[in-house]
């Protein structure tokens, strides 16, 4: 009887740790989740961020050509194939640096995405690390729930074999054999 109480207990306990391991699982699941997405949403706003500064700079970029392009056209001083070299090199600087504020750009927007996969990829690992602690503690009652159940169908059987004998033992006894086999005389 106290195996039995025990067993219940036991179980009882175990069911209860269950209970609480998923709990705590989920908590940190749905922490792990609300931490990837605030992250992620930070990076994203600091990328558009990063995004209008680059356009702001580029259009600025093109005003400043557009006042020399002017400017040397309204000039008397170049004429001729000065005035085409100068508008060609006025080109070229705007282009380079338009290329300087995309290269920029671009390679803030990568590193924004690496931060945001990083913060991905942590976010799943925590997700992975709490289910790994899970799975042992419940691969630890899962091995006391075994011992649990076979040590009560171990009880059972010698309680049954008990009652059995006793019983068996309390009949008339005609003729055949012993519990041990043997013929009676």
């Amino acid at each position: 009887m106290s195996a039995s109480q025990q067993a219940k207990a036991q179980a009882q306990y175990q069911e209860e740790q269950a209970a609480e391991y998923a709990r705590v699982n989920e908590l940190n699941n749905k922490a792990a989740a609300q931490e990837y997405v605030e992250q992620s949403a930070a990076e994203r706003m600091a990328q558009m961020q990063e995004q209008d500064k680059a356009s702001r700079d580029a259009q600025e970029v093109q005003k400043e050509a557009l006042q020399k392009k002017g400017e040397m056209l309204a000039s008397t001083n170049a004429s001729g194939l000065a005035l085409n070299f100068l508008m060609a090199d006025y080109e070229r600087q705007e282009a380079n640096e338009r290329d300087v504020i995309r290269h920029q750009y671009e390679m803030s927007s990568t590193s924004s995405d690496v931060a945001i996969r990083s913060y991905r990829d942590k976010a799943q690992n925590r997700i992975n690390s709490q289910q790994n602690y899970i799975a042992a503690p419940s691969t630890y009652n899962s091995g006391m729930n075994v011992l649990g159940t076979a040590l009560g169908i171990g009880g059972a059987a010698v309680g049954a074999a008990d009652k059995y004998y006793k019983y068996k033992d309390m009949q008339p006894q005609s003729g055949g054999t012993t519990r041990n086999g043997k013929r009676r005389k």
